[in-house]
């Protein structure tokens, strides 16, 4: 397929939830026939012909119809059939698509996640299904594989940035940190630990590392003529975007077979049920427009969030309106005068994502590290001060919507965000009852989802 008619897949894609029960016919019979042509899709797999939510025999009958030419079935109206990604349908295709309806080992294209100013030339990226040795760069990345119950696959992972309760499951399964002095960014040292790796995967005749995941371009830049050397694909993944996580939980979990396929399609159905959830109870109780909170977006303390981010994101679908929509790379807040520039309108709360983990911070950490910073005069200027909250960035994408929409609409959400979390902990990463002292994992004692102004007096703030 040529890169005009790639563009046009992608522009597609959109995201439309097609229920977690046809994702999931194929572990319970044959599906329904779902023959009609896809205007969009949360599983960006080639061999997804009819854009739903899997792979199986409505593919396979797809591809054989578009290959035979018959009526209607035409490449054009289904560009998913491509399965082998070489323009054309051929016997190819067919092969490919009849082994991953039968969850076989084959190799696969896959579309990836990816923003405007990230190297197109990874627009599409061809791995083995399924995936059984990966690299993850970054805490982001990493934390997907680990919800997806698949930290046995994960080879090595980059971040500086983890207490024990993250490292739990990655530890337990013999998981390498590649470079612990580094978070976002391959250096020198994380290169040679992945060859390293690859190297010990490819003998008896392996594969080596079958991907590395990573958020953007620049965490292997340096590095990026060297992996394509060394045969490793590189796949970006949106995994913290509310929406895009939706279709990347659908689309690495199927990568990585059925049980990453299985809680894959598990955690997009109930990040969609959390989504809908806050965007009805705000519809119900006529929250909208002005009537809206206003609120001024911030992470690592200090940056602003651009428009593009996922925190501003986060924020908008809790229901807040984001006064800080500046396009283009984030900036940080450059002295004290700088954040009373926020004043049309003038923010009501202020939220602040910052890294906690999964444990109970310290009062000690909480005033120190999280609210006694060195550009504190920075925030403690805006009319919004004592109304600052932050916000564990570590949360998964459902309960950190849940939190902040909690945060900005108290009376509507009270407890929501800690219920959320607590469901999510249960179902999805029960390893952290293990790491609880009473071995089960509390997300209001265990865990420090919020701090606010009056967290900070009661832990011996003084500003």
């Amino acid at each position: 397929m040529g890169n005009k008619n790639l563009i046009i897949v992608i522009a597609v894609i959109a995201i439309a939830i097609a229920g977690i029960g046809a994702a999931l016919l194929l572990f319970n019979g044959e599906p329904e026939v779902k023959d009609t042509p896809p205007t969009s899709t949360d599983l960006l797999i080639y061999g997804n012909a009819n854009g739903d939510g899997t792979i199986d025999s409505n593919d396979v009958r797809i591809v054989e119809n578009v290959l035979n030419a018959k009526e209607n079935y035409t490449l054009a109206s289904y560009p998913l059939a491509d399965a082998n990604h070489n323009g054309r349908i051929d016997s190819g295709d067919v092969e490919i698509v009849k082994k991953l309806a039968e969850r076989k080992e084959t190799d696969v294209y896959v579309i990836a996640q990816m923003d405007e100013d990230d190297d197109p030339s990874y627009s599409v990226v061809k791995v083995p299904y399924p995936l059984k040795h990966v690299v993850t760069v970054n805490a982001e990345v990493t934390g997907v594989c680990v919800q997806l119950g698949v930290s046995d696959k994960v080879a090595g992972y980059l971040s500086s940035n983890y207490s024990e309760f993250e490292l739990y499951s990655l530890d337990k399964a013999g998981s390498v940190n590649i470079d612990p002095t580094q978070n976002r960014t391959v250096k020198e040292a994380g290169y040679k630990k992945i060859i390293e790796l690859d190297t010990k995967y490819r003998q008896n005749g392996g594969n080596g590392i079958d991907a590395i995941f990573i958020y953007n371009t620049n965490a292997i830049k340096t590095y990026k003529a060297d992996f394509e050397t060394a045969g490793i694909p590189v796949i970006h993944t949106k995994c913290t975007n509310p929406r895009d996580s939706i279709v990347g939980f659908r689309t690495f979990g199927f990568l990585f077979g059925t049980e990453g396929e299985k809680q894959g399609n598990n955690i997009a159905e109930y990040t969609v049920k959390v989504l809908d959830h806050v965007s009805d109870t705000l519809k119900k109780n006529n929250i909208s427009g002005d009537k809206t909170t206003d609120v001024l977006v911030l992470f690592s303390k200090t940056s602003i969030a651009e428009a593009n981010s996922q925190y501003t994101y986060a924020t908008q679908e809790a229901g807040g309106n984001v006064i800080n929509q500046q396009s283009g790379a984030s900036t940080k807040l450059s002295n004290e005068e700088s954040i009373l520039t926020f004043k049309n309108p003038a923010p009501e709360v202020i939220v602040s994502f910052t890294t906690m983990g999964f444990k109970k911070v310290t009062d000690e950490y909480l005033t120190g590290n999280v609210w006694d910073i060195d550009k504190l005069s920075y925030l403690n200027k805006s009319p919004a001060y004592k109304d600052l909250v932050y916000v564990n960035a570590s949360l998964p994408v459902s309960a950190r919507i849940a939190t902040v929409a909690e945060v900005l609409y108290p009376d509507l959400f009270k407890d929501y965000g800690a219920t959320t979390w607590q469901t999510y902990a249960d179902n999805f990463m029960p390893f952290l009852d293990e790491c609880a002292g009473d071995k089960d994992y509390n997300v209001k004692t265990d865990c420090t989802n919020t701090i606010t102004y009056s967290d900070y007096q009661r832990a011996g703030g003084k500003n």
